[in-house]
């Protein structure tokens, strides 16, 4: 069974040089870069030094409703 990518596994950055490729454990090119005020994960890619959250590409990017009343209005 295949593994789903996590936040940090990959560089969302479209002009990136390794953009969507996924990353092993062992040998990455995202590191963690401190969090955000609300409490976010962030990550750093090294290859091309753009920061992003951990919600980045997903329906929980940029909003300021709760994940929990979101999940719960989509149920």
């Amino acid at each position: 069974m295949s593994e789903l990518a996590r936040p940090g596994d990959f560089c969302p950055n479209l002009e990136c040089h390794d953009y969507g490729k996924l990353q092993s454990r062992s040998q990455t090119n995202i590191i963690k870069f401190g969090k955000t005020n609300t409490g976010r994960q962030r990550y750093r890619c090294k290859t091309c030094n753009k920061t992003f959250v951990e919600t980045k590409g997903t329906l929980f990017h940029g909003r300021r409703t709760s994940e929990d009343e979101i999940v719960r209005v989509l149920k």
